[in-house]
């Protein structure tokens, strides 16, 4: 794994993500769906705050000495993130203090992507062996550092296409 292949993936994202986010007016930022959910500014604010606690989670990880990994041989393979056929509720509550107006939003949005690519440039850059650096994942068990970095882009493409439900819902 190195910056260059996460930088990508999580510019590649990013991007489909702004063209779905630039077309949707102020009212609809903090609009629910009629049929329940989240806001568009709700989804932005769950994604903030689950980048925040991976990077914090990593932190902490490497600042100890690396692990053996022990899993088990049969797991869901994380790519499942990104499709919407499977519901989960979040194990991180939702802080609706982090739910402003949408050029606000999208100000902290970017500013805390920066953040992340910054610590996953200076963590890749070493050329360190993470293998031995893995936390648990609350529905996929244990994810080493590359498998996290890899989990970013996928649950940030998920609650893309859940932001385009949300808006479709308007239109019906």
């Amino acid at each position: 794994m190195n910056y260059q292949t996460v930088e990508s993936s999580l510019t590649r994202v990013r991007k489909q993500m702004d063209g779905v986010l630039a077309p949707i007016s102020d009212a609809n930022w903090a609009r629910r769906p009629q049929q329940g959910g989240w806001s568009v500014g709700e989804v932005l604010a769950h994604l903030m705050q689950v980048e925040r606690a991976v990077c914090d989670a990593a932190r902490k990880t490497l600042a100890k000495p690396p692990q053996p990994l022990q899993r088990k041989l049969l797991r869901v393979p994380i790519a499942v993130i990104q499709f919407r056929g499977i519901k989960r509720e979040s194990p991180i509550p939702l802080d609706a203090a982090l739910v402003q107006g949408k050029a606000e939003m999208l100000a902290k949005f970017a500013a805390r992507r920066g953040e992340t690519l910054t610590f996953l440039r200076e963590t890749l850059a070493g050329g360190r062996d993470l293998a031995g650096y893995h936390w648990r994942h609350p529905f996929f068990g244990t994810l080493t550092f590359a498998e996290w970095c890899r989990v970013l882009a996928y649950h940030e493409t998920r609650h893309t296409k859940q932001i385009r439900e949300i808006v479709s819902s308007f239109q019906s």
